[in-house]
């Protein structure tokens, strides 16, 4: 499960949905499947690089102090090397766009390191929050570093702020064609518009907030029969397929635990290569 959140300072209450500072141990083996949501993520590491690439690729990763990672309908892997230890930031769109200067679809379906992408001089501010005694000092001087880098002047063109709370609202089940209507556009304009800002398409985005709705319910212990009907899947067996494609396992393995080994991984994304 997601580590607990903390406070989110009042200036960044409409820019990140999730404030969590973590640290657990672990076998050195061990891994941890990030799934996919509705919101961009903005890790900081606080002892040693993260190793963070794709549960799908598990033999191309990449190791970054600072990373963000846009909309993605397919899980991360993280190698824990033993500790896992940061704080991570859950962003909405408006907050990708003021806290890192770029649009969603910058950085759609990658993971990169923050240096490389947001203008700010944030690498120096860094290495003095590292020296700080503790994860609380450093959790408030994380979000103050935030806030002092804030980019007012950025926006989300308002028709695209209200095609994203639609889909928000309706938990990902409502179709491009009703959205398409509601906000008088065509199907093709409302994609290629949404494409552009978002990085995915409404249907895509759709399908994360679908899982996410998903799997906060089955989480709370609902069957998932029940979940599948309240999510608009057309069955269980649906949300068992999606849920497979969305977190690379099946529901009882993700709400079993957040992390596997990596022999396995490797041994299924072999498994599945040899029957294709």
């Amino acid at each position: 499960m997601p580590p607990p959140a903390c406070p989110i300072h009042p200036a960044l209450r409409a820019l990140v949905t999730r404030v969590a500072p973590y640290d657990s141990t672990h076998r050195v083996d061990e891994v941890h499947v990030g799934l996919p949501g509705p919101s961009a993520t903005l890790i900081g590491s606080f002892d040693e690089p993260l190793d963070i690439g794709r549960l799908a690729e598990p033999a191309r990763h990449a190791q970054h102090w600072l990373s963000v990672s846009g909309l993605d309908t397919r899980p991360a892997l993280i190698r824990t090397n033993g500790r896992l230890h940061g704080i991570q930031f859950d962003l909405t769109p408006l907050g990708v766009r003021r806290l890192i200067g770029v649009p969603m679809a910058a950085i759609a379906r990658d993971i990169v390191p923050l240096t490389g992408v947001a203008p700010a001089p944030w690498a120096p501010r860094y290495e003095q929050l590292l020296g700080l005694a503790d994860d609380v000092a450093r959790t408030r001087e994380a979000q103050r570093l935030l806030v002092a880098h804030l980019d007012r002047d950025q926006s989300l063109p308002d028709d695209l702020d209200h095609a994203w709370r639609l889909l928000r609202a309706a938990g990902g089940d409502r179709t491009v064609a009703s959205l398409a209507d509601h906000l008088g556009w065509s199907r093709r304009h409302l994609v290629t518009r949404f494409t552009a800002e978002f990085g995915l398409s409404p249907k895509e985005a759709a399908r994360l907030f679908r899982f996410d709705r998903a799997r906060s319910l089955a989480a709370r212990g609902r069957p998932l029969a029940a979940v599948a009907a309240d999510c608009g899947f057309a069955d269980q067996p649906h949300l068992t397929r999606e849920w497979r494609s969305m977190a690379g396992r099946s529901p009882k393995q993700t709400l079993r635990s957040d992390y596997t080994f990596l022999q396995d991984v490797e041994s299924a994304v072999d498994g599945h290569s040899g029957h294709e």
